[in-house]
């Protein structure tokens, strides 16, 4: 089982056919999955002005904005609304940004298939959920799912893992394990980091991928197992094939459909959703309500996280406990931000002050951040950092950045010379919603 499952990643229904009360079913409804969130305040709000609809038949329930929640478009698995899906086994995969809707649809066409999936992205992206939908919406949603990471283990007690071992086939195997191949017949087969598995042992999994049977160790027998193979890397196993350390066979067998899972900094305007859920779950289990006020919400965009949503949970927490307040300021996210691979915290401060200046009128942008650039006063971190925190405040439109900033219309062409110029132009499109 992976070791990184940061939270609960199956938010169970209430199975019951009849009607409940609304304030019971909304903290069912608040649980999460690991590397995804949902605006659990909100939701929690439309689950109490309004009674939840059973979810119909096998299809995907989406959690909707004003209409509450409803069928995804067109009833389809994958299909995605405005905050998501919502599995048959309760789990809401949540997401706005595009690259996530995108990924709702495939996960919906490819589940239904008897194919093998190969999982790619950073640690921390929610692979392991991704495995799981795959799951729940095939017609295996009703069979095991069994997960291993591959590794946690060295290559000795994998073998033993995936593939089993007769009674007596060495010293101290004093009863026969059927292994996790047999174990999810009928099921799903999860490995999480299949570049680990070492290279002996890559032949015996090619073998079950191609006759779609596995030999116990110490045993002369074939078993045949149903199963379907979800794999998941976060390393590029073509470069480890051209170094000779993964077979290319394998990788063919694996790499028959491929899902790649985007970057929290490649969806930055999802931190905002996720960061909401993540108070409301602590609000239930410790009995604060706190929220983030919108100097940290930005610190929170524009920050890289290399870690992705975990790094965002942990950061989350930490700053819960750390405020004596309902509000959650700059202050109490510095020491994780700055402990953040990467992060520079000594830049934050002044560049989140100007910026606000700025946007205040209180400061004027060729004056206070150009000339001090060019006098290397500030920074190109500094100043990239300012530019970030505005696209964030207006969904990465360079035009609406100029009346934020307080500058004239006629000073836009200007404004962009200036950043290409010097290197401060930033992608928009991270900040798009």
């Amino acid at each position: 089982m992976s070791w990184h499952r940061i939270v609960d990643c199956m938010g169970r229904s209430n199975g019951a056919g009849g009607r409940q009360d609304a304030r019971e079913v909304a903290p069912q409804r608040l649980e999460a999955a690991e590397g995804f969130g949902v605006p659990a305040a909100a939701q929690a709000r439309r689950s109490l002005s309004k009674p939840r609809l059973d979810r119909p038949g096998p299809g995907i329930e989406a959690a909707a904005g004003k209409g509450g929640p409803r069928r995804a478009a067109g009833g389809r698995p994958g299909d995605g609304s405005e905050n998501g899906l919502r599995l048959p086994g309760g789990t809401l995969i949540v997401g706005r940004h595009p690259r996530m809707l995108e990924l709702f649809r495939q996960v919906g066409r490819i589940a239904p298939r008897h194919v093998t999936v190969l999982i790619c992205g950073e640690t921390g992206t929610g692979k392991e959920l991704v495995a799981r939908a795959l799951h729940e919406l095939s017609d295996r949603g009703g069979g095991p799912f069994v997960a291993i990471n591959c590794a946690a283990l060295p290559g000795s007690l994998i073998e033993n893992e995936l593939f089993g071992h007769q009674r007596g086939s060495y010293t101290g195997a004093t009863q026969t394990n059927r292994g996790l191949v047999e174990s999810a017949t009928g099921g799903t087969l999860f490995m999480d980091e299949v570049s680990s598995i070492p290279l002996e042992l890559q032949g015996r999994l090619l073998r079950v991928l191609e006759e779609r049977s596995v030999r116990r160790l110490g045993d002369s027998l074939e078993r045949p197992v149903d199963v379907r193979v979800v794999a998941a890397t976060n390393r590029p196993l073509e470069q480890l094939v051209e170094r000779g350390l993964f077979r290319q066979d394998l990788f063919h067998r694996l790499h028959v459909v491929r899902l790649r899972l985007p970057t929290l900094r490649r969806r930055s305007s999802d931190i905002p959703l996720l960061a909401e859920f993540f108070l409301a779950r602590l609000h239930r289990q410790f009995g604060e309500a706190k929220q983030l006020s919108a100097a940290a919400s930005r610190s929170l965009m524009v920050h890289p996280f290399p870690g992705n949503v975990r790094e965002l949970l942990n950061l989350i927490e930490s700053s819960y406990h750390l405020s004596e307040e309902s509000v959650i300021y700059p202050s109490h996210l510095e020491p994780g931000l700055q402990a953040s691979p990467g992060a520079d915290g000594s830049e934050t401060q002044p560049s989140d002050s100007l910026y606000d200046r700025l946007c205040s009128g209180r400061a004027d942008f060729w004056k206070d951040v150009r000339s001090p650039f060019l006098a290397r006063d500030l920074n190109r971190r500094q100043v990239r950092r300012i530019i970030a925190l505005g696209l964030a405040e207006v969904g990465g439109n360079y035009r609406r950045l100029v009346p934020l900033f307080r500058l004239p219309d006629r000073d836009y062409h200007r404004f962009l010379a200036f950043l290409s110029h010097h290197r401060c132009k930033l992608d928009f499109r991270r900040f798009r919603s």
